[in-house]
């Protein structure tokens, strides 16, 4: 989980480490992957921060090849094989135990196949921020939070957290400010582990999907002599 200064927090672009430009440019040779995201503004954050936290987190996954299509709930029809969800609650709440400490921006439920729910926790994103507009920081929360839905838990049951980048354990003031060299942006080795599981998914969740529409098509051919109490 990313951190504050001192304080772990939990909170989907390759390092700078030649510029954005470069890194642009290598990314733009890749076959861009793309999944669908719900997201459930139950923190009722205003809609331009949130829109605004939405776009820089998606900006930090097209980057790397990914986009992420936004659909902003209630939905009218279920949820699919193939979506992310993403919550944003405006505290954690009093009955919750567990992994989401003091100081946490949110956490993603996962295994080591990775997940599918994330959540933010609204008014610690608030506390964080240090200008007027959190949108920036709910931002980096929700691109890492959705980091550890694609990338799961490691051999041993821990989160995944990298050396460098936005899936660091810890942030501290100049990764808020964008002031680090290389960027709240994914590190080259998450980014090739992030499209590697993206690509995995898109193909488990496609076949997925298939199957239950051939098995829904075959239930419709099926005559009332077909049918079993």
């Amino acid at each position: 989980m990313a951190g504050f200064g001192k304080i772990s927090a939990a909170v989907l672009c390759f390092s700078m480490m030649s510029g954005i430009g470069k890194a642009e440019e290598s990314t733009a040779e890749q076959t861009v992957l793309r999944i669908k995201t719900r997201v459930y503004n139950m923190a009722k954050v205003k809609a331009e921060i949130l829109s605004s936290g939405l776009i820089e987190a998606g900006t930090i996954f097209k980057r790397i090849g990914i986009e992420v299509e936004w659909k902003e709930c209630p939905c009218n029809s279920l949820v699919g094989a193939a979506e992310f969800q993403l919550r944003v609650i405006p505290t954690l709440f009093p009955t919750a135990r567990g992994i989401p400490q003091r100081g946490h921006l949110g956490y993603a439920a996962a295994s080591e196949e990775g997940g599918v729910l994330a959540t933010i926790f609204y008014d610690r994103v608030e506390d964080l921020t240090l200008v007027n507009n959190p949108s920036t920081v709910l931002g980096y929360a929700i691109a890492h939070e959705m980091g550890h839905l694609l990338l799961g838990k490691t051999l041993r049951g821990g989160r995944y957290h990298s050396d460098s980048g936005i899936m660091r354990a810890k942030w501290d003031r100049n990764d808020l400010k964008g002031r680090t060299e290389s960027g709240m942006e994914f590190a080259p080795e998450d980014a090739e582990r992030l499209r590697t599981r993206v690509a995995r998914w898109i193909q488990r969740t496609s076949e997925l999907e298939g199957e239950m529409a051939d098995q829904a098509w075959k239930a419709s051919q099926m005559s009332p002599e077909d049918w079993h109490e």
